[in-house]
This record gives structure tokens, sequence and C-alpha cells, in this order.
């Protein structure tokens, strides 16, 4: 485990976490200026006054909320021609399908799991584990790229992870900003066990469903 001196201030915790973000993914915050790392989906704005980093994970000392944890995964990237082709990320049971077209060069596909606190939160469905964001960038120029046609995406996922969730109602959602939205291409293999849609876009990404109900009836009796 690496250990950072306690830190007086925020500034000064908010430039050692800044810099682990900046390495592998959306984890944003200030460093000369001095601010408070701002909000992402599982970390909040606080004063914080040490830090330790132990093989991905990060251990935040907070002056009063307490202890954040924050999970950083490296990012995931395969190389996508001009003709298209399929990439496989076993380690995150995610492949994807690309049509010739659908991106103009030679493209550089990243795709990066998501920790269960880093999701959005799933409201009302439940997650199974399969959460991620996929980008692409021009591998000339760097540029961010997005597909010119829907493409393919294989999720597959095991009973473990499903958990109670019930099987037929699995699906892709995208996440807009305000909430998770059904991807209207999505299926879901049960003998399988995979997900597959056809989008055409790039998002965060998450396999949700709904767990079973069980509904007991009311008995009301005469005093």
């Amino acid at each position: 485990m690496l250990a950072v001196p306690s830190a007086r201030s925020a500034a000064g915790v908010s430039r050692i976490v800044n810099s682990l973000g900046s390495a592998t993914g959306p984890l944003s915050g200030s460093g000369s200026e001095g601010r408070k790392p701002r909000r992402t989906h599982a970390f909040g704005a606080v004063d914080a006054r040490g830090v330790a980093v132990d093989d991905g994970t990060v251990y935040l000392a907070a002056f009063e909320e307490g202890l954040y944890i924050l999970r950083f995964q490296a990012p995931l990237e395969a190389s996508v021609s001009a003709e298209g082709g399929t990439v496989a990320f076993p380690s995150a049971g995610t492949s994807y399908t690309f049509g010739p077209g659908t991106f103009a060069d030679a493209t550089t596909l990243i795709h990066r799991a998501l920790d269960p606190s880093q999701a959005p939160s799933p409201s009302v469905l439940v997650g199974i584990g399969r959460a991620y964001d996929v980008s692409a960038w021009d591998t000339t120029s760097g540029e961010p790229v997005t597909p010119a046609q829907p493409y393919t995406v294989t999720i597959a996922y095991t009973d473990a992870e499903r958990g109670g969730v019930i099987e037929e109602t699995l699906a892709l959602f995208s996440w807009d900003s305000t909430g998770w939205v059904k991807e209207p291409t999505s299926r879901v293999d049960a003998a399988a066990n995979t997900v597959t849609a056809t989008p055409d876009h790039f998002s965060t990404w998450a396999v949700l469903g709904e767990t079973k109900k069980v509904f007991l009836p009311l008995v009301l009796r005469g005093r």
C-alpha cells in the first residue's frame, strides 16, 4: 500500500486524487485552484486529510464525513479498422461487433467497467454488476468519434451475478444524465446467459432487471 502524508487542506489531497483519476477515468477535481473534488456518481466534495492507495483502490479520509473508498478499474482498449470487426473483452464478459463503415478511420475502442458504487443508482431496477462506459477515439487525431451506424454488443453474466433478478426482465439500459433508459433493441438469452443489443450510440450502460416480488394477502379481523 502507498501511504500519502496527511494534508491540512482539501487542495493538497485534491491534487493527489486528481492525478490518480486522470490516469484511469472520470474522477474529476481541482489542482492548482485549490477547489475540492467535484461530485461523481459515488463521491462528494469533502474536506480531506489523508489518502492511501492499494491496488486500484483509494482510501480517502475526510475531516467529518468519515472514510471514502474509491475503486478504479483500468480501461480496456482495442483497435477497430474502418472495415469493422469483432472486439472481445473476456475479462469484462463483453464483446462488440462493428460493421464496415461504422468508423471512417482506424479507431481505438475504450471499454471501462464500472464498480457498482460508480454507476448511477438504478432506482426501482436492480443491477447485476454489469455496468460500463464505452467510447472511441480516432487513432490518428486522438479526437472522440461516434458510430455512424448501429453496432452489436453482447454482455455475458452468471446466475450468481443475476441473483434474485427475474431473468426475462434483464435488459441493457443507457444513462441519459437524468435516468436509465431501456435500449429498445435489447434481448436476453436465458439459455446462453447473455444480453445482446444493437445501439447506435456510446454511453454509460448497465444490465438491469426486476426482482421477484411476493404479495401477501391482507387479512382483516373483526374486533
